[in-house]
């Protein structure tokens, strides 16, 4: 005959039973993603220059450009350091040509492209010494869109249109009175907005008017080609689409008003990131019009761009963030009802309890369909910092605080 067991030990089998068979049932639970923020990390500058940062790019070696109101910042993942452009100019736009090794720059009155100079740091080629003369007199102030084509390099000014040809090493210039618009390109052509006028596509030779766009004469502010091909444009009247021949008012539109857009960028499944003004990322599907919004900073996004390793890099004025994406984990902050601090998880009846030292809060809702923020309240348990939940049955669990053990009975908090 067994020996008989201690009555200590029976306690303690009946313990681990529960625990094991509560983590089985958290394996076994499908609880769907908690919509929240992805994993971020924050990099800040340390160069003194002043917090106006307008676009970023990123080399296949991992190197990212920041153009600045002062200068070009580069990091390296650990280290930043500063490029000056010539005559006090700053940089507002960045395209990085892989082909050729260059990363080209627009700036105020003058553009080129940075080079490595083989000792860890960059050179900084001018292109403006090859524009007429009557051009550099004159001036051109900004260069807001820089575009790598087939054709060349073109750098849009508000009133001048520029394409560099590395080959020849000269320039060709365009002027437009009514002012430019973006520029992109979409099926192997250029496609460039003339305000006032309409769209237009370079054939090689010079602008073409493309028939049916002159409604879209005020600024478009933001494009991008969508993996159909597609081109999608931020407009005062809206998100507008352009298949190369159609244009269309967008059905299914991303929930953000289409000028409060600051950045438009194609991921690799298709969808599309898009920054806002009030420091949120949006992630629009085109294919089924739906989205999902976070929030990275209370700045606005200056620009968005794809990191080499994967996920999202995100600008603002003083610093940088990179963006898990896509997640396989998301952040819960406080904005989604919990200000206390976290002492343990537990999921009981597919729904999640937190325990706190405020008390236990409970996820609001299992709808596993719900694209809603995950939000979480308060039980009304009396408890002084609880510490465990560990469910029983589907109504009944026990819940240890600081100074007592609570049996919880189909919701109400009974003193054991």
């Amino acid at each position: 005959m067994a020996p008989s067991a201690k009555p200590g030990s029976r306690t303690a089998r009946l313990f681990v039973i529960c625990v094991v068979l509560f983590f089985s049932q958290m394996l076994a639970a499908a609880l769907a993603p908690l919509v929240g923020t992805p994993p971020m990390t924050r990099y800040t500058p340390d160069l003194g220059l002043f917090p106006q940062n307008f676009a970023l790019a990123q080399l296949s070696d991992g190197h990212v450009f920041v153009a600045n109101s002062e200068a070009i910042m580069v990091f390296d993942g650990s280290q930043w350091q500063s490029v000056e452009l010539p005559d006090w100019s700053y940089a507002r736009v960045l395209a990085h040509d892989e082909d050729r090794g260059r990363l080209y720059v627009g700036g105020y009155d003058d553009f080129g492209y940075l080079t490595a100079d083989g000792f860890g740091g960059w050179t900084y080629t001018s292109l403006t010494p090859l524009l007429d003369p009557s051009v550099l007199e004159q001036g051109f102030a900004d260069i807001w869109f820089l575009t790598v084509t087939e054709y060349g390099v073109f750098f849009g000014a508000l009133k001048h249109q520029f394409l560099y040809q590395p080959d020849t090493e000269t320039i060709r210039t365009w002027q437009h009175e009514g002012r430019f618009g973006f520029g992109v390109v979409q099926q192997g052509r250029f496609v460039l907005q003339f305000r006032g006028e309409g769209l237009r596509a370079f054939d090689g030779e010079d602008f073409r008017p493309i028939e049916g766009s002159e409604f879209l004469s005020r600024l478009i502010s933001h494009a991008v080609v969508l993996a159909d091909q597609r081109l999608l444009m931020a407009t005062n009247i809206g998100w507008i689409t352009f298949d190369g021949s159609q244009f269309e008012e967008l059905t299914q539109p991303p929930e953000q008003q289409a000028l409060d857009a600051t950045s438009l960028l194609l991921l690799d499944d298709g969808s599309v990131a898009v920054g806002t003004v009030a420091g949120e990322v949006l992630m629009y599907q085109p294919n089924n019009g739906s989205s999902k919004k976070f929030r990275v900073t209370n700045q606005h996004i200056g620009d968005l761009a794809r990191d080499i390793d994967g996920g999202l890099l995100a600008l603002v004025d003083n610093g940088l963030f990179y963006i898990g994406w896509p997640a396989r984990w998301t952040m819960v902050d406080s904005s989604a009802g919990i200000s206390s601090g976290i002492y343990d998880l537990t999921l009981w009846n597919e729904r999640l309890y937190v325990t706190t030292s405020a008390g236990v809060f409970q996820q609001m809702t299992d709808d596993k369909r719900s694209s809603a923020p995950v939000r979480f309240e308060l039980l009304p348990w009396p408890a002084f910092e609880v510490w465990r939940l560990l469910p029983l049955t589907s109504t009944q669990a026990m819940m240890a605080d600081s100074y007592a053990l609570k049996l919880i009975d189909n919701g109400v908090s009974l003193s054991l």
